[in-house]
């Protein structure tokens, strides 16, 4: 047997905790399949559905999965032991896949909308975390929120709006705003957007291209 961590056959593959979150899904969930010779295509014996909030990211998601996972792993030993369960074939109509994601997937693009920057902040943490570049430095971004509301303006992507309680707000695509929480510069500690701001004396109009 084996433990996979997303509900097959959706996002068979290396990385299905982090592409569950950069497509904004909702939810994700354990299965223990039997194994076969074709990647993470064996019959499904038991399957767990685990809801994804918005502030989750891909190493919080990956914890709660792995716990997740072990208590079913124990239901399926003690239900095959009995006799109950029965494999059931996986769909191949369903089957959708999730690459390893890579290095050179990090670079955010500020006029994409402010929920898809979000997506890829937490899909990215703990690895291989987004990141732009200000004043010609890397800086990573580890946690983000977008706002509900929009601003329809001719403000250019990447523009810092205003630093307000702990975090600042970002102009991003479509007319769309994200609040940056949480960074951390090269070799330096993480802390919050606001605490970046007055660290590098950051003013409203000021671009992260």
């Amino acid at each position: 047997m084996n433990i996979h961590a997303s509900l097959l056959p959706k996002y068979r593959g290396a990385a299905p905790i982090s592409r569950a979150i950069l497509n904004g899904d909702d939810a994700s969930g354990v299965t223990i399949m039997v194994i076969e010779e074709a990647l993470d295509a064996g019959a499904i014996l038991l399957q767990k559905k685990v809801p994804i909030s918005l502030s989750m990211t891909a190493g919080e998601l990956s914890a709660q999965l792995s716990e997740e996972g072990a208590q079913l792993l124990i239901k399926t030993l003690e239900e095959l032991q009995r006799s109950e369960l029965r494999p059931i074939p996986q769909d191949e109509t369903l089957v959708s896949w999730a690459p390893r994601f890579t290095r050179e997937m990090s670079p955010i693009s500020w006029d994409r909308p402010a929920l898809e920057i979000h997506n890829k902040i937490r899909a990215m943490n703990p690895w291989p975390i987004a990141n732009a570049i200000f004043r010609g430095e890397k800086i990573n971004i580890l946690r983000s929120m977008p706002r509900t509301c929009s601003e329809l303006s001719q403000t250019l992507p990447g523009t810092l709006l205003k630093i307000f309680g702990n975090g600042i707000s970002i102009q991003c695509g479509q007319g769309t705003v994200l609040d940056i929480l949480e960074v951390q510069r090269a070799s330096k500690g993480r802390v919050s957007g606001r605490e970046f701001a007055s660290g590098a004396r950051l003013r409203a109009g000021e671009v992260l291209s």
